[in-house]
C-alpha cells in the first residue's frame, strides 16, 4: 500500500518536532551506512539540530578523521563539477514547483480532452455543439483524428495476430511434408549406395537366394541372408 505523501511544513509541536527528528536522523544514517558498505564509496553525513538540543551536531561516520577526509575531498572538487547537484533548500523547493506544474499541465490537458470526448459522445446522441467555438471544434477534430488512428492500429495488430494463428498450422504440415520427402530421399540414397539401382541389386539377390537353402554368404556377389532374410 502506497503511503499518502507527507507536507513539507515546519512542524508546529516541539516534542513532535524532536522526535521526528530523531526517527529521520537515524534513518538517514543508516541508509548512508549501507549506500557506503554496498557501494564502496566513502560517504559523510551531517546534520545539525536545534543548539538547545543534547546532540546539535550528529556526524557519520563516528571517526571524525575519516568525515574529514570526506569533506576535504568534496571540497577540493572543482566549484562547477561540486554544485552540479548540490541542492539547497531554495532549489529543492524550485525543483519540486516545477515537476507539481508539469503534473498540474498534464492534467489540465487530460480533463480538457475528457471534456472535449463527452461532446463527442453528445454528438452520438443527436446533440449539437453549440456550446463549443471554432478552436474547440478544431480541437476536437484533431483528437478525433487520434483516437481513429489509435482504433485503426488497434485493429491491424488484431489482424496480423490472426493472421500468424492461422498460418501457423500450415507451416507444421508443410514442415511435416518436407520432413517426410527428407526421409524418402534418404531411403532412396540408401538403396543405391547399396546397390539397388536399375534392379541390378535386386536381382542379385534373388539368384543368389533361389541358389541356398537358409543361409548364404558373401562370396560371388550375393547378399547376407542374415541381412534380407529368405521368404
Amino acid at each position: 500500500m502506497a503511503r499518502n505523501k507527507i507536507k513539507l511544513a515546519r512542524i508546529a509541536n516541539d516534542a513532535s518536532r524532536r522526535a521526528t527528528l530523531k526517527k529521520r536522523k537515524n534513518g538517514m544514517m543508516k541508509k548512508v551506512r549501507e549506500l557506503s558498505t554496498l557501494c564502496d564509496v566513502p560517504a559523510c553525513l551531517v546534520v545539525y539540530a536545534a543548539p538547545t538540543d543534547r546532540d546539535p551536531v550528529a556526524v557519520w561516520p563516528e571517526n571524525r578523521a575519516e568525515a574529514e577526509r570526506v569533506m576535504e575531498r568534496f571540497c577540493g572538487q572543482p566549484a562547477m563539477e561540486r554544485d552540479r547537484r548540490m541542492l539547497n533548500q531554495e532549489a529543492f523547493l524550485r525543483q519540486r514547483m516545477t515537476k507539481s506544474k508539469e503534473q498540474i499541465k498534464k492534467l489540465d490537458r487530460e480533463n480538457r480532452q475528457l471534456e472535449l470526448m463527452n461532446y463527442s459522445l453528445g454528438c452520438l446522441k443527436g446533440e449539437g455543439l453549440d456550446g463549443l467555438g471554432m478552436e474547440d471544434v478544431t480541437e476536437l477534430l484533431g483528437l478525433l483524428e487520434v483516437k481513429a488512428k489509435a482504433v485503426g492500429d488497434r485493429i491491424e495488430y488484431l489482424q496480423r495476430s490472426r493472421d500468424v494463428a492461422v498460418a501457423a498450422p500450415q507451416t507444421v504440415r508443410m514442415n511435416v511434408g518436407v520432413q517426410a520427402a527428407i526421409e524418402e530421399w534418404r531411403r532412396q540414397e540408401w538403396f543405391m549406395e547399396m546397390g539397388f539401382q536399375n534392379g541390378e541389386g535386386l536381382s542379385r539377390f534373388s539368384n543368389n537366394n533361389s541358389n541356398t537353402t537358409g543361409t548364404s554368404g558373401l562370396g560371388g556377389g550375393g547378399w547376407s541372408s542374415g541381412f534380407f532374410p529368405p521368404v
